[in-house]
């Protein structure tokens, strides 16, 4: 019987981890105007993989240890621009329901995160 138990919360924990993947867009005010960020993810054996795009160009990073732990989502992007020396660490989290990812990001030593709602694209 625990086996069985195991096997069917295994086995929907896999079928829902498959419901992150796709793209998924948040729209996020800041000092300015409303920048658009833009999630394409791909949900595979625990992690997670993908990119995120934002600024006036949507310029693509590469999403690093991702991981998905139940309806928890948590990821890292690198981006190094022109002006910068070191790579600046973004730290992302997010709660997964079926058409909205709600979470924060926060750059690495930062003392607080920024709010995002993203919303499932067709």
């Amino acid at each position: 019987m625990r086996k069985l138990v195991a096997l069917l919360l295994f086995g929907s924990l896999a079928a829902w981890a498959a419901t992150v993947d796709g793209k998924w867009v948040a729209k996020v005010e800041n000092k300015k105007g409303t920048q658009e960020i833009a999630f394409n993810l791909k949900a595979e054996d625990g992690r997670l993989s993908g990119s995120v795009a934002m600024g006036k160009r949507l310029r693509s990073i590469p999403i690093a240890e991702g991981k998905i732990e139940g309806d928890k989502i948590t990821f890292v992007t690198e981006s190094k621009g022109r002006k910068q020396q070191q790579a600046d660490k973004m730290l992302w989290t997010a709660t997964v329901t079926d058409n909205e990812l709600k979470g924060s990001s926060q750059r690495e030593g930062g003392r607080r995160g920024r709010p995002f709602t993203a919303v499932r694209q067709p």
